[in-house]
């Protein structure tokens, strides 16, 4: 399944927690290839780097009481703000977040990484207009050839794409990509942009494109495998790139999902029930998790009473009492 940058506006865990993957560079996810500043000498700040290792421990307050021991000890630190959001985010607390990055923004407009992580958060929260509002007020201040204004575009492209712009989208991001042509979150955003248009081809290329920039970055890996399945092309191939983001996101489920499909592809259905199976148990709300597992049980011809209920509520319209019967029925199958 396709690791997409785009959740509803109303906040959901699932959501921010698929936010902080792309957030974090040790994550995997979109920003972690982006064009760096060359490292300069920083003095040692034990309360952040305790903060990010609580951060990926998941111990959320620990994590926040770092970040804010570190931004005590340096007023004028940015990144302990972000990553104060981000730890925010993580708790499902999306509009303190929003808050907290208003209120920083206001008191350092200038500040190019807090103006960015406040238009990212504004888009994750559905805030489009908003975050597109801010993101030309910051443009305006801006070297329009410069790796910040790419940044700025980029942001631009999220939130078009979010509000079901795409041409607007596509725009900002070739622009972004003219300005730093190896940018790979822009060509990430691009494939998923094409792809939501119908256009797998143009999609396939801007995340071949992505891969060859940066072969370790889980979510190109798993988009490109994905859209190769979809285009009725190399299995094999798709395999080996969706194992490969496996072993770089080895908690994402999406490219769980991934691997599952291209197994099932490979007609290896067991090994790919094996897989589908607890991804429902976990998300018995997903329709791509729930659909993938009802067609490896169609594959498997599977006609016993249970299996013929559980394909049946696996197509039924979601609701609580459908969940919680599927829960059931795939822990009483595991036994």
């Amino acid at each position: 399944m396709y690791a997409s940058v785009h959740r509803p506006a109303r906040l959901p865990r699932a959501f921010w927690l698929f936010a902080i993957a792309i957030m974090l560079p040790w994550a995997g996810g979109f920003l972690r290839a982006q064009p760096q500043t060359p490292p300069t000498a920083a003095r040692p700040d034990p309360d952040y780097d305790m903060g990010m290792q609580k951060l990926q421990e998941k111990a959320y307050d620990d994590a926040y009481d770092a970040f804010r021991r570190s931004r005590r000890a340096d007023p004028k630190s940015t990144r302990a703000i972000v990553r104060m959001a981000e730890t925010l985010i993580a708790q499902d607390r999306g509009e303190e977040a929003i808050g907290l990055l208003q209120v920083e923004v206001r008191t350092n407009p200038a500040d190019q990484e807090l103006g960015t992580s406040y238009a990212r958060t504004l888009t994750r929260a559905g805030l489009y207009d908003q975050a597109l509002v801010h993101l030309n007020q910051m443009l305006k201040a801006t070297d329009l050839g410069s790796p910040a204004a790419g940044e700025i575009y980029l942001r631009m492209g999220e939130a078009y794409r979010g509000k079901g712009d795409a041409r607007s989208a596509l725009t900002a991001l070739n622009r972004a990509r003219d300005v730093a042509p190896n940018n790979v979150p822009a060509l990430l955003m691009l494939g998923l942009t094409w792809d939501s248009l119908g256009k797998k081809d143009q999609a396939i290329n801007f995340y071949r494109e992505a891969v060859k920039l940066d072969g370790e970055n889980g979510t190109a890996l798993n988009n490109l495998a994905f859209a190769i399945m979809e285009t009725g092309g190399d299995v094999d191939e798709s395999l080996k790139l969706a194992l490969r983001a496996k072993q770089i996101l080895p908690e994402s489920r999406e490219v769980r999902d991934t691997v599952g499909w291209a197994y099932l592809k490979k007609n290896q259905t067991d090994v790919a029930l094996e897989i589908f199976r607890p991804l429902v148990e976990a998300e018995p709300a997903n329709q791509n998790f729930r659909e993938h597992l009802a067609l490896a049980m169609d594959q498997k011809d599977d006609t016993s009473p249970a299996a013929e209920e559980l394909k049946t509520l696996l197509r039924t319209k979601v609701s609580a009492e459908t969940e919680a019967r599927i829960k059931e029925l795939l822990r009483s199958r595991a036994q």
